[in-house]
């Protein structure tokens, strides 16, 4: 991981930022107000959807135009979306962890929601109250075509492993589930082997799970898992890091990413139910749709084609805040979907450890909301 802090490396991004912010305070207010509380510890807001203050032009077509910090922002007066002609935008899709309510914030972004709103976790439809601080989740949102709001029509939590402590190491701040190392910033670990316990988390290119939520299991709650699915030459199947057994293996498809219920026997998990996951929903291409997606760069090549977090999609250049990608980088990616269906990302920030602390020191996910129907604060 790269030897710098998020700020130091930010700095050259944001400095255009602050010297024409005195130039377009009075038409932000509307827009601003929108994510002010959603602002990162770093001060990062992600502003590409608020048409007062940038225009989100996006997309391949425009990378001669040099944006703010190589993100494809336009100051005002440059481009589209300006002085009330709208967001370019219909829909935004938010793929990161929740690290703040109002109604909640992922990746610098507010996402309004009601009592309306479907919550699912792991497929299965729950109680908004599952919504908790480091919930990994994707978001489907409109967006508000003058304020730039976003109100969000479906969530889904994932929880990446859900099943028993097999093994808690101190020293290291891991713990196993299921035999799937868990990273954990916590000094405390406040859980013993055998308890059922839930993870949410960003799998890193080693295999091993950051933690961003690690709570007790919800009561009923499945043995369940996501990870990439491979065989082994001797056959035998595994999920992440974890060895699988499939009563009928004919669904399984080796270098799928699957999410898998079952049982943890004897060292290994029985899988009862496979379901194949991929990291876009079904979108409209003909909608004109926000991305922004939290994960870890897995590969990155030289036609500036990246996977990030399995994730396929093209940059506009190989750089990060101004410094070369690193394998391994935990990234916010921004940009959008282009028309043949394929992720265009004109805008890099690396999210750094110190910045998304949201656990306490019982290494539970912060408290819940005191009201589930204090969904607009």
């Amino acid at each position: 991981m790269k030897n710098r802090s998020y700020s130091q490396k930010k700095s050259s991004s944001l400095c255009l930022c602050a010297g024409i912010f005195s130039l377009v305070v009075l038409m932000t207010t509307m827009a601003f107000a929108q994510n002010e509380s959603c602002k990162a510890p770093s001060g990062f807001i992600d502003m590409n959807l608020a048409p007062s203050v940038f225009s989100a032009r996006g997309g391949e077509g425009d990378e001669d135009e040099k944006g703010i910090g190589g993100t494809g922002l336009q100051p005002v007066g440059t481009g589209d979306g300006v002085g009330g002609t709208g967001s370019p935008y219909h829909s935004a899709y938010i793929s990161g962890v929740v690290y703040a309510y109002g109604s909640i914030c992922v990746n610098g972004l507010r996402v309004k929601y009601d009592a309306q709103t479907p919550v699912y976790l792991n497929g299965k439809k729950v109680d908004h109250s599952a919504l908790t601080l480091g919930s990994t989740v994707k978001i489907l949102s409109s967006v508000d075509g003058v304020s730039g709001a976003l109100s969000a029509y479906r969530i889904d939590i994932e929880r990446i492993v859900t099943g028993p402590v097999t093994a808690i190491d101190l020293e290291s701040h891991t713990l196993s589930v299921m035999n799937e190392t868990v990273l954990i910033e916590a000094t405390d670990i406040p859980f013993s082997v055998g308890e059922i316990v839930s993870v949410s988390g960003l799998r890193r290119t080693d295999g091993q799970i950051l933690s961003t939520s690690l709570t007790p299991a919800l009561p009923g709650a499945d043995e369940s898992l996501v990870g990439s699915l491979k065989q082994e030459t001797d056959g035998q199947w595994i999920v992440g890091r974890t060895l699988a057994e499939f009563p009928n293996d004919e669904k399984a498809v080796s270098g799928q990413t699957v999410f898998v219920q079952g049982k943890w026997e004897g060292g290994r998990f029985i899988v009862s139910r496979l379901t194949a996951l991929s990291p876009l929903p079904a979108i409209n291409e003909k909608v004109r749709t926000y991305i922004s997606y939290e994960g870890i760069l897995e590969t990155f090549h030289e036609d500036r084609s990246i996977v990030l977090s399995g994730l396929q999609a093209t940059v506009k250049d190989l750089l990060c805040g101004g410094e070369p990608l690193e394998k391994g980088e935990r990234i916010i990616a921004m940009g959008s979907l282009r028309p043949d269906g394929t992720v265009f990302f004109d805008g890099l920030v690396d999210v750094e450890p110190e910045e998304t602390k949201i656990l306490d020191n019982k290494s539970r996910a912060v408290s819940k909301p005191e009201s589930k129907a204090a969904y607009n604060d």
